[in-house]
């Protein structure tokens, strides 16, 4: 199975070439106010008409209403929406279009304590809207062991698949060099990155896309053969 790859917080029409020249099926564009890695409509559009058939494009938003949701995907012609805050099933049913929908998992390290001390699964929301596609596990901003990733992916992978949930990303603090244990371990649908191949917030690292996408490939390749 090949392994989807989301490079979010793109802001130029170069770092978006160079993503998907290295093999990114997703490209994320945060119009999230205050945002350091926020997009504006005339940038965004450019991008999508160059990038449009070449990867999927995903808008992202927190906190934004409906009418600005759908405002915004219909000018730049998106593939699909992220949620990446408390929205709403009746916000996303009135958007209508095909969705991400983000789940946050424990700030706490199963490593911290032991295996007594893993932190719970966090629970699906129970009010999904039909139109959410893909759910998007992300390491919550509260976060901040070093041993989180690692701790996560213990977790994880002890439990249910994330394939039963839907066809599942995984994102947080990933780079090159962390992102084969993910892809090897909880083999998910795809996997997001932002900073983790970034020189400064919204300025991509074009060798470190590289390097993350040719080590998402051979992850997914050695797990393949398997």
């Amino acid at each position: 199975m090949t392994t989807a790859i989301k490079i979010c917080g793109i802001t130029s029409l170069a770092d978006a070439e160079a993503a998907v020249e290295a093999g990114a099926t997703h490209l994320g564009l945060i119009f999230v106010e205050g945002s350091k890695r926020a997009i504006e409509l005339p940038a965004a559009s450019e991008i999508a008409a160059r990038i449009r058939g070449r990867a999927k494009l995903v808008a992202v938003f927190r906190g934004a209403e409906a009418g600005r949701v759908r405002a915004v995907a219909d000018a730049v012609g998106v593939d699909l929406v992220q949620y990446h805050g408390g929205e709403s099933r009746a916000l996303m049913d009135a958007v209508g279009l095909p969705a991400i929908k983000v789940i946050e998992l424990p700030a706490s390290s199963p490593q911290a304590g032991g295996a007594a001390g893993r932190p719970p699964w966090m629970p699906l929301p129970a009010d999904l809207s039909t139109h959410v596609v893909h759910l998007l596990f992300d390491r919550p901003k509260a976060a901040d062991d070093p041993g989180w990733l690692a701790g996560a992916v213990e977790s994880l992978s002890a439990g249910a698949p994330l394939s039963s949930f839907s066809p599942a990303f995984f994102a947080g603090g990933l780079t090159p060099e962390s992102v084969g244990l993910v892809v090897g371990r909880l083999a998910p649908y795809g996997v997001d990155v932002a900073s983790g191949v970034e020189t400064s917030p919204g300025v991509k690292d074009h060798n470190k896309v590289r390097a993350f996408c040719a080590a998402v490939r051979e992850a997914a390749l050695n797990e393949n053969a398997r």
